[in-house]
C-alpha cells in the first residue's frame, strides 16, 4: 500500500479522505482483487461502528465514493 502522507489522520483533515481512501481501494483491488464496492461496504461498516459520524454525513460520503463503471 503507498505510503499515507505525513500529518494528522483523514479524520483531522476531512478534505484529504478521499484521497486516501480511493489509495485503499484501488491498492486491494490490485493486490487481492477485492471489488472497490466490497471495500467501500467494508469501510462504511468500520466508520458506522467508530460512531462518530452521524448518519446522514456517513451517507453523503459514502455516496460520493461509490465505484463507477469498471472499477466495480
Amino acid at each position: 500500500m503507498p505510503q499515507r502522507a505525513s500529518g494528522p489522520p483523514p479524520r483531522h483533515r476531512p478534505e484529504s479522505a478521499h484521497h486516501y481512501i480511493g489509495d485503499i481501494m484501488h491498492e486491494a483491488h490490485r493486490r487481492w482483487e477485492i471489488p472497490a464496492n466490497e471495500t467501500i461496504r467494508t469501510l462504511r461498516t468500520a466508520i458506522s461502528m467508530d460512531g462518530k459520524m452521524s448518519d446522514e454525513d456517513r451517507k453523503t460520503f459514502f455516496g460520493l465514493l461509490e465505484p463507477h463503471g469498471d472499477t466495480v
